[in-house]
């Protein structure tokens, strides 16, 4: 499967990290591994947030961008192309 644009090395490292953590917890379900993972989970969500927000935002800035290129980003981010070509084909 492939990967979403916004999804860096760094954050595939960070989700390998986060999943060991979580599967420590589980298998000791220790109070301080549970908060561990819990507190590396949360930083987690909160960079992969800003990483999707950073990507949209870069795509769609609208001062360097003309307006049919906005169009063909915004058909290609909610794939309205595609549905047409599969209820077509």
């Amino acid at each position: 499967m492939k990967d979403k644009p916004w999804i860096t090395s760094a954050l595939k490292k960070s989700s390998r990290v986060k999943n060991l953590l979580y599967r420590k917890w589980a298998k000791t379900r220790n109070v301080a591994d549970e908060m561990q993972y819990k507190n590396y989970r949360k930083i987690f969500r909160q960079v992969a947030r800003e990483a999707e927000l950073n990507y949209y935002k870069g795509l769609f800035d609208f001062r360097s961008n003309s307006t049919k290129k906005i169009w063909s980003d915004l058909n290609h981010v909610c794939s309205f192309k595609q549905e047409a070509q599969l209820v077509l084909g």
